[in-house]
């Protein structure tokens, strides 16, 4: 399969980011209700996912991002899109780690926010040209990007501040050369992965793999993965109805804040990151708790090929299926 396709590689998931969802029950709220009144003189209803703005201002982006939002445009148009049903993955029990993936990420190293604008050129030429990255959403994501981070002024909340941060990742080979990455933002302790891309086998599958370690190292509860396709349910996600998906941006944003992923170090070992262990203090306090309560350790060991997370599961899947990212959205 050529680098450019998908089961394996990013290429052929250009569909993420249509309008086709999942069918919600009738008492689903209306995308309207999930609007903030500081910001309906700002973004309007265009769809049952979507809403539209001609405004790309880096704080705007920032603020929509803060409400649970997924920013995406079309050429001058910014559509802010909230899925009726939101792919995402409970960290740190529920990521399933490849034995296939793991072997082979020995051949690559993982770096967060070193190459921007490589990542922004491979996603770019990969899902061109249906891809949704324009000009003045690029350059609102670079204004994040290279602000560390960015306070979204919640005004319902009496002023406080959620600080939201963009994050590129990379993935590089043995030669130092840029075959991986995506583009991501957290808020609070929930990491979005936005779009990304791969140019040689295997290596979207290690980025995903060592970036859900990464984040589970890190404190990150929920790895948010915009729409479902079969490749994010191998990694072990589930859908979860927008009204607690909002929910759960809102209890988190604040209070978890502070939690971040390292930033401009140098790149790592993919395999190194995917067996280091997950620090108990990272463990959320629910799953501590239940963890105590059954006896079983909360996954604080190091991640090896004889005590992999569902593994009953993941034995049901056969290795030849690699999982490898592509548009998101």
């Amino acid at each position: 399969m050529a680098p450019s396709q998908r089961s394996d590689e990013r290429g052929s998931h250009d569909s993420d980011h249509d309008t086709s969802v999942a069918h919600s029950s009738n008492s689903e709220p209306p995308i309207h209700d999930y609007i903030p009144d500081y910001l309906k003189r700002a973004i309007f209803p265009c769809a049952p996912d979507f809403c539209q703005t001609p405004l790309f201002h880096a704080r705007l982006v920032a603020h929509v991002m803060a409400e649970g939002f997924l920013p995406i445009a079309t050429e001058g148009v910014l559509l802010p899109k909230l899925h009726r049903r939101r792919c995402a993955i409970a960290l740190p029990h529920d990521l399933r780690v490849s034995k296939s993936a793991r072997k082979k990420s020995k051949r690559f190293l993982l770096s967060v926010n070193r190459d921007f604008d490589g990542v922004i050129r491979g996603c770019q030429e990969q899902h061109s040209p249906s891809c949704w990255l324009v000009p003045p959403l690029v350059n609102a994501f670079r204004q994040l990007h290279d602000a560390d981070f960015t306070d979204a002024v919640m005004v319902s909340k009496g002023g406080r501040k959620c600080p939201v941060r963009m994050y590129s990742i990379e993935v590089w080979n043995q030669d130092g050369v840029l075959v991986a990455g995506e583009l991501g933002y957290s808020v609070g302790s929930i990491y979005t992965s936005l779009t990304g891309f791969c140019k040689e086998k295997n290596a979207g599958a290690v980025q995903l793999l060592a970036l859900g370690r990464l984040l589970s190292q890190n404190g990150f509860t929920l790895w948010d993965l915009g729409m479902d396709m079969e490749y994010k349910r191998d990694l072990g996600s589930t859908l979860i109805p927008r009204s607690e998906y909002v929910q759960e941006v809102k209890r988190v944003r604040i209070m978890n804040g502070h939690v971040v992923l390292p930033r401009g170090q140098e790149p790592v070992n993919c395999r190194e990151i995917i067996d280091r262990e997950v620090p108990v203090a990272r463990v959320p306090p629910r799953e501590a708790s239940s963890a105590a309560k059954t006896g079983h350790p909360a996954h604080s060991s190091p991640v090896s090929e004889d005590h992999l997370p569902h593994k009953k599961a993941r034995e049901k899947s056969p290795e030849s299926v690699e999982m490898v990212p592509g548009e998101r959205t």
